[in-house]
């Protein structure tokens, strides 16, 4: 997101979470398409189907991650 509003990078895939601030504070990041319908913060933004690219997906990968060797209890 950072890069995107920077102008390092023309476009990113992020999540609504990620990019909800700067979309609502004009910081650079503008929604183009999103996967679900119904965002109640951005009901004017069309799904990717609506585009003209039903088959589009996502998926959300993530991870808690410590320092190998790190014991279970901590």
């Amino acid at each position: 997101m950072s890069d995107l509003i920077a102008g390092h990078v023309p476009v990113t895939s992020t999540t609504l979470t990620t990019a909800a601030t700067q979309i609502k504070a004009g910081q650079g990041a503008r929604p183009r398409g999103q996967l679900a319908q119904g965002i109640p913060e951005f009901p004017e933004v069309p799904t990717f189907g609506e585009l003209g690219y039903p088959e589009l997906t996502a998926s959300i990968w993530f991870s808690l991650s410590d320092p190998r060797g790190c014991s279970p209890s901590s």
